[in-house]
């Protein structure tokens, strides 16, 4: 009515039996063994009239630890390492469950175990490794008789270095603001260029401010916001996953400024049209890095301190920037009127410094 199940570990010599109940299945499993150990087992039978003689022996081994993985490649990456490898030849008798990482930046003398949870595949990629770092990694195959021996090494330092500098910089005046580009570096220090960091100075480099453009790895930008009339120096620095790199050369331009002056003003009465004056005048020839965009024209007596600014509606002209115009409305004849000219960009409505003046003394009654 049951079987006595004895094993024994000495080929043997000595035997234990195997509590499992009372049963007369003719199968069982023995539990409670050490891995790695040959046991020897007999089975006998039970009944009223006690034990029966004892089976012929058969012999087996418990489950090994598995063999060694092999084939182990690493490959850089920014911060992290991707490892693949071929499983171990011999699994130990019991299937593999899960593969042991471990990895040194010391070459070998000291490990650390980088936890990735519970996998049997052949690869991952180990993270949260120092930037420019080599490191040398091992993997161990896991069954149920625990881990076993470790593959042989393999070493690869992690990208990256920061990017290095930007060449090539230039900066063009334009009204408040100036244009930038640049070439992207020759060494992204083995990461992809994520960014561009923009500084400028309005002190020739003692202090620097960032200029906030978001984020973009196109070589070139337009800082805005910057104050008239003012030289700024600028640099430019690459950013990639190891931080941000090496300036570059620095490169400077002067924002927009006022017009220079007109010159050489003419002022004489309209032929047949009285009350009028035509003035002419050349252009100055800096127009202080921003298209002219009007001229003031003011006038005077003679003998009179302040000055009146021309209305529109007393000019013609075909274009504000016209650079003859004819002048009406004007006080009576016989009286003379000085003119004088000042050129307007986009910088100041006000406009430069005005022209040397020119006198004009219209006709009529």
């Amino acid at each position: 009515m049951d079987y006595t199940i004895e094993y024994s570990s000495d080929s043997g010599t000595t035997w234990a039996t195997f509590t499992d109940g009372t049963s007369t299945t003719a199968s069982t499993t023995v539990t409670g063994l050490s891995h790695s150990t040959t046991y020897t087992f007999r089975i006998s039978a039970v009944n009223v009239a006690g034990t029966g003689t004892a089976s012929a022996t058969a012999s087996v081994a418990t489950a090994t630890t598995a063999g060694a993985p092999t084939s182990l490649t690493a490959t850089q990456g920014v911060a992290q390492v991707a490892l693949a490898w071929t499983a171990p030849v011999a699994d130990g008798g019991a299937a593999l469950t899960d593969y042991t990482i471990e990895y040194s930046s010391d070459s070998g003398t000291t490990w650390a175990t980088f936890t990735d949870g519970t996998s049997t595949t052949a690869s991952t990629t180990v993270t949260g490794l120092s930037h420019s770092t080599t490191y040398t990694f091992r993997v161990s195959a896991v069954n149920a008789a625990g881990t076993g021996t470790t593959s042989d090494n393999a070493s690869v330092a992690t990208a990256t270095t920061t990017a290095g500098a930007p060449t090539s910089l230039t900066a063009t005046q334009g009204v408040a603001e100036v244009a930038l580009a640049w070439t992207a570096p020759v060494s992204d220090g083995g990461a992809t260029i994520t960014d561009y960091t923009v500084e400028y100075s309005s002190d020739s480099g003692t202090t620097w401010t960032t200029f906030t453009d978001g984020t973009s790895t196109t070589a070139s930008t337009t800082v805005t916001g910057l104050s008239h009339s003012t030289t700024y120096t600028f640099r430019i620095s690459a950013v990639n996953a190891a931080g941000t790199g090496t300036a570059s050369d620095t490169a400077s331009a002067s924002t927009a400024t006022t017009p220079g002056v007109p010159t050489n003003l003419t002022a004489s009465a309209t032929s047949g049209v009285d009350y009028s004056i035509d003035l002419a005048w050349t252009a100055p020839s800096d127009d202080g890095g921003s298209s002219l965009t009007d001229y003031i024209i003011e006038w005077q007596f003679v003998w009179d301190d302040d000055w009146w600014t021309v209305g529109a509606s007393d000019l013609t002209r075909d274009s504000m920037t016209d650079t003859s115009v004819t002048v009406r409305n004007l006080y009576s004849g016989g009286y003379v009127h000085v003119f004088r000219v000042t050129a307007i960009n986009a910088v100041d409505e006000h406009g430069g410094d005005p022209s040397s003046t020119a006198n004009g003394t219209p006709t009529g009654l």
